[in-house]
């Protein structure tokens, strides 16, 4: 769609610094293909390396609404619950699909949580 695609070259502008590599739009496939599938994704590696910036982007390739939630130590259940709650009705509102990206989801005490909301 040209919206998306519009939008996604206006992040691109915005994010100049960084470089669209073959091995980031391989990347972005997977992540299409699982989210396609209704299945989870999980990225990992160092902090500053990107994985915020390649979701968002991709979000913004295929016309989805990108949240964030910066996962830590003192973030509660009912903060994710919350979170995820608001995505959901935004999504059902805005006939739109919702990426939601939690950043440093290894920090917090709620895996539990984010097992039962994600894969049970």
């Amino acid at each position: 769609n040209n919206n998306a695609h519009s939008a996604a070259l206006a992040l691109f502008d915005c994010k100049s610094e960084y470089e669209i590599t073959f091995d980031n739009m391989k990347k972005m496939v997977a992540i299409h293909l699982r989210l396609e599938a209704k299945i989870p994704v999980i990225i990992s590696g160092p902090t500053g390396c990107g994985k915020t910036w390649l979701v968002e982007f991709y979000a913004s390739l295929v016309g989805c609404e990108f949240r964030v939630m910066k996962v830590h130590g003192g973030v509660t259940e009912n903060e994710i619950y919350r979170f995820v709650t608001e995505a959901e009705t935004f999504s059902q509102k805005a006939d739109k699909h919702v990426v939601c990206f939690f950043d440093e989801i290894n920090t917090c005490d709620s895996m539990d949580l984010f097992k039962g909301l994600f894969l049970d």
